[in-house]
Parts: structure tokens; C-alpha cells; sequence
């Protein structure tokens, strides 16, 4: 009988940061107050389930967008939703990110006679980082704003170093050959901090240049339809940070989930070494929300974090249960 082959599923280092992780998590409730944290989980109730539903329109609005990619009719939806899901819930599972729900996707889709599965996959998660591109200068030109308890002049330079990047980007993205993204790593490895990308990472940067610019050169209507449907997508998880804000604070403001949206893929990038930047990223919530409405609120932003992971850990175990059995392609 086949079996798993268990050093490419479960990474022994990607374990103990996993470990790390959940201590840091620990260490913010005990030092915030469990008995304050614990009962703002408890008592969201039935408010998780709102949470779920609105998630769920933004895997099906990511679901219509990799569609549009894909241009395959024969494909059904519901199976295009199902796999992306699977996906996604295998993108999540820490530690098991090493993984990745990439593959898996490719994998189930050419079980279904759909030979651009990869190139589709590749095209649809560059427009998802378009999309995302906007959530994060929007919101920290925007968003920080709202953190009056931030010294004024971080206030006037955080907006300003984020346009003044974005422009330089664009700028030496229009000036050299290379793809938007060759051309944001190019950007930054000029910092002499930065170690240089190995062969692999400049690989599947350029192969996701590549695919990106076929798909908007080819197909411009349905481009623009995708980064628009990933956009909206977006702008649930503003809203879902934002509802779950106004249940733990009625005064949450709308700018701070800005803030928060902004933020969070930062803080999982910069703390990559942490499954999911458990631990980093609950500690970066309360510390933005700290500033935004002061020190006692911290909790609100640790619970927030906490309830976004509880949701996350539904649909990795509804999206896991739909695709089977994800791990047959590392079988032995």
C-alpha cells in the first residue's frame, strides 16, 4: 500500500515556528487578559455564521475571476469553486503551507482535460496580487490616517513613502524590460540589505510576467472583468474585518479596517517565517488598533485576529472535505 511521503507534508522546521507562533499567541492573551479575550470569541455566537457567508461570496467572486482566465466552458463551476476552494484550504494549513494549494489545483483540473490548468492558476493568482497591490497602497495612504494616537509626522510620512514607492515601481517597471513583478523584485534588491533572489524565485516571477501580460494582451475584457471581480473580493474582507470590528466595538471605524486589510498581507509577508505570521499578525492588529482608539482596545484587536483564524480553520476543513483527499499527488 502507498504511503505518504512525509518529508515533503510535514516540514519539521515549518512545525516548531508553527509552535513559536502559538506561543506568541499565547503570550498576547495572558498579557492582554484571556478572561476578556476568551469571552469576546464566545460571545460572537452566531455572528460566526454571518462571517462565513460573507466569506463565502468572496472565494465565489475569486472563483468567477479564475474563470475568467481560464476561458474554458466545459469546466463547470461548481467545480472550479470545489477545487479552488481545496486550494485555498491547503494554502491555509499551517504548517503545511510548504505545500501549497497551487499544485493541488493544477492537479485536480488536469484530471478534468483542461491543459491550461497551470497557465489559468498562474494568470488568476497574478491578477489576485493586483488587486491586492490596491488594497494595500489605498489603505496605507488612506487608512492611516485614522491612527490618532500615531505621531503626526509617521501620519505624513507612511502615505508618502507608499505613493513615492509606488511610483518609482511604476516608474522602473516602464524604464526596463522586465514584468511588473521581475520589475518590484528588481526594486527591491537595489536595497543593499536584501539578499539576491535565486534562479528558482526570478524563474517564477518571470513565468508569472509572462502568463499575466499573455492574459492582458489577448484578453483585455476579460482581464479587466477578473481584477475588478478580485477587487470586489477584496472589499469583503475590508467589510469582514469591519463587522467584526463593529460586534467587539460598536465605534470601530471603517478606516481602521482599511488599515487592517493593508496591513495584514504585509505583516504575514515581512513574518513568512511564521505559519499564516501566527502570533505576528495579532500582535500587529493590536497594536494598530491601540493607535487608532488607544490602549485599552488592544484586546479588540487581538480578538479580531482570532476570529478571522477561526473562520479561516472552517473552510480549510470544508475545502480539504470537497477536493477528497489532497495528498495523493505526494504518495510515495
Amino acid at each position: 500500500m502507498e504511503g505518504l511521503n512525509l518529508k515533503k507534508i510535514i516540514p519539521w522546521k515549518k512545525i516548531l515556528l508553527l509552535l513559536v507562533g502559538i506561543g506568541l499567541i499565547v503570550f498576547l492573551v495572558r498579557h492582554y487578559g484571556a478572561g476578556s479575550i476568551g469571552g469576546s470569541l464566545l460571545g460572537f455566537g452566531g455572528s460566526y455564521i454571518t462571517i462565513l457567508i460573507l466569506s463565502f461570496f468572496w472565494y465565489f467572486l475569486q472563483t468567477l475571476a479564475w474563470n475568467m482566465a481560464l476561458n474554458r466552458s466545459e469546466v463547470s463551476f461548481w467545480s472550479l469553486f470545489k477545487t479552488k476552494l481545496g486550494g485555498e484550504g491547503l494554502n491555509m494549513v499551517s504548517p503545511f503551507a510548504l505545500v501549497g494549494g497551487d499544485p493541488v489545483r493544477v492537479d485536480l483540473l488536469k484530471k478534468q482535460q483542461v491543459e491550461a490548468a497551470g497557465g489559468s492558476i498562474v494568470a488568476d493568482r497574478g491578477v489576485q496580487w493586483l488587486s491586492l497591490g490596491i488594497v494595500i497602497v489605498v489603505g496605507l495612504t488612506v487608512g492611516v490616517w485614522n491612527l490618532t494616537n500615531l505621531h503626526t509626522a509617521l501620519r505624513w510620512t507612511i502615505p508618502t513613502l507608499t505613493l513615492l514607492a509606488l511610483v518609482y515601481l511604476l516608474w522602473n517597471w516602464r524604464k526596463g524590460d522586465d514584468g511588473l513583478f521581475s520589475s518590484l523584485l528588481r526594486s527591491v534588491q537595489r536595497c543593499k540589505t536584501c539578499q539576491k533572489a535565486s534562479p528558482a524565485v526570478r524563474g517564477t516571477l518571470n513565468e508569472h510576467d509572462r502568463l499575466l501580460t499573455q492574459f492582458y494582451r489577448e484578453r483585455r475584457g476579460p482581464f479587466w472583468q477578473a481584477l475588478l471581480l478580485h477587487l470586489l473580493a477584496q472589499a469583503l474582507r475590508v467589510a469582514e474585518i469591519y463587522l467584526i470590528g463593529t460586534i467587539l466595538l460598536p465605534t470601530f471605524p471603517l478606516a481602521l479596517a482599511l488599515t487592517l486589510a493593508a496591513l495584514a498581507p504585509i505583516t504575514i509577508a515581512l513574518f513568512c517565517f511564521l505559519p499564516a505570521g501566527l502570533g505576528a499578525l495579532e500582535g500587529v492588529f493590536a497594536g494598530a488598533v491601540c493607535l487608532s482608539l488607544g490602549e485599552p482596545t488592544a484586546i479588540v484587536g487581538i480578538s479580531l485576529a482570532l476570529i478571522r483564524r477561526v473562520r479561516a480553520l472552517a473552510w480549510i476543513f470544508l475545502g480539504l472535505g470537497l477536493v477528497g483527499n489532497p495528498f495523493k499527488m505526494f504518495l510515495k
